[in-house]
């Protein structure tokens, strides 16, 4: 049987939609961000921080008005002007590796935090008018892995030894957390429900837990994945929710009874990242099997892959092997025939009959 493949490139760690849900970014270990149309499929720009302290793009972020972004880098952050493909600042300040990046509901300030700082600072929040730290946390000790903001801005959350909700007020000098609770093993994602009076957070131990944030208790613990949960998101409604698993599989939550609507599975390896788009019809997920793919969430099937590489050429894939690429993109597909395997190349007429960007928008606009 024929079949076609894309070949492996970098991981995927973060994947998210632009505020109008017609493009995603997605940042992999490459150091890199890819800027993706989703009408076509094709790739806009690829952005790479021409620095050594850039180690993988961790976690990205869109600006409400979709027109820059947010990436980490290994002591600070990089805002990006997506029409340039340019760093607008570089806003440096953490002592150790960042691991997560958000902005604020109005786009002026972002809030990062620190894998591990030590005694050091943990999470600080930012003017981006000017690159000042507005403030920041005072000997935290804990591990930071994942931040959020409020949807109202004046809390975020930051997953790691505990989920804490910070307090983002001008006075004063340090931030002010609050511990909401803690999995048995570190939470390594959080996320706030659209109206800001509950969160997420994935474990390390597996579960996905639901936090009634006023009184700081549990409302629901979620238990489907066999190892640890990568990613969470609330749906734009926030009646369902979304999980990323190193167990490979993306689960989509109803959570008035904790079931598991659709379970996605087509990566081949821990999906890091996971997001809703605008209207919450469809999710984007990226893993460390390389790929960024793009799913109906009421089908429970997969719209479209995507994938990278180097100089940027580009691939991207319907689920029957019908394709779009950049000018030398085929030379990274191959052609499965039962145990031989072949560059698409190498076939012209499997190429010619395969190689169909007019089948991938029609696709993408049904």
């Amino acid at each position: 049987m024929l079949s076609l493949q894309i070949e492996p490139s970098s991981s995927i760690d973060s994947v998210v939609f632009s505020p109008d849900g017609k493009t995603a970014l997605s940042g992999s270990h490459d150091r890199s961000i890819k800027w993706w149309d989703l009408s076509s499929g094709c790739l806009i720009k690829s952005l790479k921080a021409d620095s050594s302290s850039v180690r993988s793009v961790d976690s990205v972020a869109f600006s409400p008005d979709g027109k820059t972004a947010l990436s980490e880098t290994s002591k600070g952050i990089m805002w990006w002007d997506l029409s340039s493909g340019c760093v607008i600042k570089s806003l440096n300040a953490h002592s150790h590796s960042i691991i997560s990046v958000a902005f604020s509901p109005d786009g002026k300030t972002a809030f990062s935090g620190a894998f591990s700082d030590g005694w050091n600072q943990t999470v600080i929040w930012w003017d981006l008018s000017n690159g000042d730290v507005i403030k920041s946390s005072k000997k935290v000790s804990d591990y930071m892995f994942n931040v959020a903001f409020s949807p109202d801005g004046k809390t975020a959350l930051s997953g790691g030894d505990y989920v804490k909700l910070w307090y983002l007020s001008r006075r004063g000098r340090a931030l002010k957390g609050k511990i909401v609770g803690a999995h048995s093993r570190e939470a390594i994602s959080v996320a706030f429900s659209p109206d800001g009076k509950t969160a997420l957070s994935g474990g390390e131990e597996s579960t996905v837990k639901w936090w009634d944030l006023s009184r700081r208790s549990l409302i629901k613990s979620l238990e489907a994945h066999s190892s640890g949960v990568t990613s969470v998101a609330f749906s734009p409604d926030g009646k369902t929710a979304l999980s990323g698993s190193e167990d490979n599989t993306v689960k989509w939550w109803d959570l008035s009874n904790g079931s598991i609507i659709n379970s996605l599975e087509a990566h081949s390896k821990s999906v890091k990242s996971v997001a809703f788009s605008p209207d919450g019809k469809t999710a984007l997920s990226g893993s460390m099997d390389t790929t960024t793919r793009l799913w109906n969430l009421e089908t429970g099937e997969e719209i479209l892959q995507m994938a990278a590489f180097d100089n940027d050429e580009w691939v991207v894939m319907l689920p029957e092997g019908y394709y779009s690429a950049s000018p030398n993109g085929d030379k990274y597909i191959n052609v499965h025939f039962g145990e031989t395997v072949m560059g698409i190349k190498e076939h012209p007429e499997i190429q010619a009959e395969y190689n169909d960007p007019d089948l991938v928008k029609v696709m993408l606009s049904t």
